[in-house]
């Protein structure tokens, strides 16, 4: 496997901002400013704007002292002489990178109730310490919502994260040709963008991937999984994870979530019947509560709904 390339930066200036300080106090001779401030000293400055305007670089000159002071004033990042340079660097493409990731995913047209669920799943993964690796499950009926409770808690933190990664329809793509080290593939690439690994099989990839994942703060979500080695596969436990990571399980199959094998469960459950009714009047009036002439109409459909269900 090779490295992540990186441009050459050994021509790019390095300075200490120290030395660019905008204004430097006196005596620090060796800041830049004051070396241009010196030039402009009253014993001096006659004969060196006389100079600098025969040679055609006075304008260039006052360029450069301006210069000097912007850059003065731009954050950056400081590294000691006792640190390694290409370490560094690499520190500060993953973090561009990762604050560059701006994915999300689609959650729904009319989001009703999501947002209290969302905060609730929320709070139970703040329930363990930070440095703590802690799975999660999402539990309730095909159709309830799982899925897409679990795709804006994806988008709501998952840029807090040193990677993420969501694993859709797990159910369904485990049983395709190859979909089993396709899912394995998919979550190294999502986590690790920068470098492209192909899984011979399974068991080699749980390998692979506990080594790669275990130095790593990640959120994952393993969505609509049915069956335990699915699990065993993609996320076989917590010490598969770095410090801080989140693992999120959605599933309609309880046995799944029995045991040690996850910190806590959430239990989807339906719409109360204020959220029936505001998702319904979305889809036909297109405004978050029916019209007043049908609101009795509205409140009576909802209500058989429910009873069919």
């Amino acid at each position: 496997m090779s490295s992540p390339s990186y441009p050459d930066l050994s021509g790019l200036p390095q300075f200490d901002p120290d030395d660019l300080q905008l204004l430097s106090p006196p005596g620090s001779p060796n800041s830049f400013c004051t070396a241009f401030d010196e030039m402009w000293e009253p014993d001096f400055e006659l004969r060196l704007k006389a100079l600098l305007t025969e040679a055609g670089v006075l304008e260039d000159v006052q360029r450069w002292r301006e210069a000097l002071r912007e850059a003065a004033s731009i954050s950056g990042v400081v590294i000691l002489n006792s640190r390694n340079e290409n370490e560094a660097i690499e520190n500060i493409v993953e973090s561009v990178t990762r604050l560059l990731d701006k994915t999300e995913l689609f959650v729904a047209n009319n989001p009703v109730g999501v947002e209290s669920r969302v905060q609730a799943i929320i709070q139970l993964l703040d329930h363990k310490l930070s440095n703590d690796v802690l799975l999660l499950g999402i539990w309730g009926m095909g159709g309830i919502g799982k899925t897409t409770i679990a795709k804006a808690i994806y988008n709501k933190i998952g840029s807090n994260f040193e990677g993420r990664s969501f694993l859709a329809h797990i159910r369904e793509v485990w049983g395709q040709d190859a979909g089993q080290v396709n899912l394995q593939e998919q979550l190294l690439s999502d986590i690790d963008k920068e470098t492209k690994t192909k899984i011979s099989n399974i068991e080699s990839g749980k390998i692979i991937l506990k080594e790669r994942l275990r130095h790593k703060r990640i959120l994952l979500i393993l969505d609509d999984v049915n069956e335990l080695h699915q699990l065993n596969a993609l996320g076989g436990s917590h010490e598969w994870f770095g410090s801080g990571s989140r693992v999120i399980i959605t599933t309609r199959d309880k046995h799944i979530l029995r045991g040690r094998r996850v910190d806590e469960v959430y239990t989807m459950n339906g719409m109360d019947e204020g959220e029936s009714i505001e998702l319904f009047s979305w889809h036909a009036f297109k405004q978050a509560s029916p019209r007043e002439e049908f609101t009795e109409l509205s409140r009576n459909v909802v209500a058989y709904s429910g009873d069919c269900h």
